[in-house]
């Protein structure tokens, strides 16, 4: 059963825009297993992603882009730069309907920095703090 999973920062609703959007390369991303953040749905600016600037200050994957991407030391991918109201999209396939254990890899430079999961538009998670590392 394809799904779709939001990753956003405080509360945020996500916009739909009638546009064409699809899966990363046409992968799509499968449950259990593990969303590479960095491989959010193709669509553009409104539609599979919402970023406050135009450039990817990371530069370093997807620079075309407005989404912020970076590399770090483990030769890994990280979502970063993100202010509130950005969020990413990914289509999922739910290959069997369980309860599953969500956990992420995150660090901030701020106090206050949070995020939530939506499904189908609808939060699965609590805000989720991250704290200033």
């Amino acid at each position: 059963m394809k799904q779709t999973l939001l990753y956003t920062t405080i509360l945020t609703a996500a916009c739909h825009i009638c546009a064409a959007q699809t899966p990363y390369k046409g992968v799509t991303q499968v449950i259990p297993g593990i969303i590479e953040v960095e491989n959010y749905d193709e669509g553009g600016e409104g539609v599979a992603y919402h970023d406050s600037g135009e450039a990817n200050e990371g530069e370093v994957y997807r620079p075309e882009e407005g989404v912020d991407i970076d590399g770090n030391d483990e030769s890994a991918y990280v979502l970063g730069w993100t202010q509130e109201g950005e969020w990413v999209d990914y289509t999922i396939d739910v290959k069997e309907a369980d309860a599953y254990v969500f956990s992420a890899r995150v660090a901030s430079g701020l106090d206050g920095s949070a995020f939530q999961l939506h499904l189908d538009g609808k939060a699965i998670s609590s805000v989720i703090n991250v704290p200033n590392t």
